[in-house]
C-alpha cells in the first residue's frame, strides 16, 4: 500500500506542477518586447522675431517589437517631467510582432541673432538638452492583457532599452496614452 500511495501522490504533483508551468506559460509566455531608438532627422533655420532665429531639430523614436507577439495599449510615462518630448500620436497605439514603428517629433527654439551667428556649429552648440539626456518608460499589454514594460534611457550617444515585466520603482504618472488622447 505505501508504494501505491507513493506512486498515486508523484503522479498528483506531476499533474499539479504540469497545470501551474501550463497557466503560466499561456499568460506569460506571449511576451513582446520592444526595443527603441532614437533617430535625428532634419535641422533647419529661419527668421524669427525681430533679431532672432528659429532653429528647428526633428527626429524619430523607432519603435521595434523583436517578438513574434503583437504589443498592445502603448502608454508612454516621464520619470523626469521636465524632460518630455513632444512625440505625434501612435495610431492604433499597437507594434505587430516583428513591425516598426516611428513616432516623429519636432522641437523648435528662439535664440537672439548674434548667439546664433558667433555658434560654428549652431545646430550641434544650441542642441536642446531634453534631445541629449532623457528616460522613458513605454507600458503594453500581449493578448492576455498582462503588462510588460520597456525603459528607454538616452545619454548624448548612449541609448539602452531594458524590458520589465513589472513596473519600474521609477514610475510616475505622468504619461501620454495613445487610447485616450
Amino acid at each position: 500500500m505505501g508504494i501505491l500511495q507513493t506512486v498515486i501522490t508523484t503522479i498528483i504533483c506531476g499533474l499539479i506542477l504540469y497545470g501551474i508551468i501550463y497557466i503560466l506559460k499561456s499568460r506569460f509566455g506571449s511576451q513582446p518586447q520592444l526595443r527603441i531608438r532614437f533617430l535625428q532627422g532634419s535641422s533647419s533655420s529661419t527668421s524669427g522675431k525681430p533679431d532672432n532665429i528659429r532653429l528647428t531639430w526633428e527626429g524619430y523614436l523607432e519603435i521595434y517589437n523583436q517578438t513574434n507577439y503583437p504589443a498592445l495599449n502603448m502608454c508612454f510615462f516621464w520619470p523626469n517631467t521636465n524632460t518630455q518630448l513632444p512625440l505625434e500620436r501612435l495610431e492604433p497605439p499597437h507594434v505587430n510582432g516583428m513591425e516598426t514603428r516611428k513616432l516623429e517629433f519636432k522641437i523648435t527654439r528662439e535664440f537672439p541673432r548674434e548667439q546664433v551667428l558667433k555658434c560654428p556649429n549652431r545646430f550641434k552648440d544650441l542642441y536642446p538638452s531634453e534631445l541629449l539626456s532623457f528616460v522613458l518608460i513605454l507600458e503594453y499589454k500581449n493578448e492576455k492583457g498582462v503588462r510588460f514594460y520597456t525603459r528607454y534611457e538616452r545619454n548624448s550617444d548612449t541609448e539602452v532599452s531594458t524590458y520589465h515585466r513589472q513596473k519600474p520603482d521609477y514610475y510616475v504618472e505622468l504619461k501620454l496614452n495613445f487610447e485616450d488622447t
